[in-house]
């Protein structure tokens, strides 16, 4: 979860060493409401703000080294 730009992955679910694929999504609410299908009740609908390029289809990678902790940064931009 990410909170203010900041996010961490707890050590007991930690990441091993190796390339990863990297998705990144942010929702906000839309003032709209529908019905859930599944539960039938009246819920907010939400959108997905950021482009595919940082999800769906995502661009990012990041690469966890062998080594200890290090910092993991992802630059988004709106272009």
């Amino acid at each position: 979860m990410i909170v203010d730009g900041q996010f961490d992955v707890p050590a007991d679910k930690g990441l091993f060493p190796g390339t990863f694929r990297v998705e990144i999504t942010a929702t906000r609410a839309t003032g709209k409401t529908q019905q859930d299908p599944v539960i039938g009740q009246i819920v907010a609908v939400v959108e997905q703000y950021l482009p595919e390029r940082y999800n769906n289809n995502t661009e990012l990678t990041i690469e966890v080294p062998y080594t200890s902790a290090v910092p993991l940064e992802f630059a988004l931009n709106s272009r």
